[in-house]
């Protein structure tokens, strides 16, 4: 499951900040709990990665991407 996040509501550290460290951390146990498939392990220190670098927008300026893991969808960030 996606999120997208509010830049500055996340720049000032606030609640929406500690939301999405919630989330990420909370993530595969929740996606185990409902059947979903939870994202490598290696996911999550790329999404604290771009949490903490104020990473915003999508990678893919409106064009489709076929056959992209997710580890390489979000190596498409730094």
């Amino acid at each position: 499951m996606f999120i997208y996040v509010n830049f500055r509501d996340n720049q000032n550290k606030g609640l929406v900040n500690k939301f999405v460290e919630f989330y990420i951390d909370k993530a595969p146990t929740i996606a185990n709990a409902v059947g979903y498939i939870p994202l490598p392990n290696e996911s999550k220190h790329l999404n604290y990665v771009h949490l903490y670098q104020g990473k915003v927008g999508t990678v893919f300026e409106g064009k489709a991407e076929i056959n992209l893991t997710f580890l390489l969808f979000l190596g498409l960030f730094q």
